[in-house]
């Protein structure tokens, strides 16, 4: 995954900034306005 590339994430959790926590590639990805469950791309 390279910046700016759009994927589709589950949101399993926050972090304790707010932010949606997902893995991709078993990579930790943060997401900005995400609550966990949600489908982001």
């Amino acid at each position: 995954m390279k910046k700016n590339d759009i994927v589709e994430l589950t949101i399993e959790s926050l972090s304790p900034e707010g932010r949606g926590l997902a893995k991709y590639n078993d990579k930790l990805v943060f997401v900005r306005d995400a609550l966990p469950g949600w489908r982001k791309s």
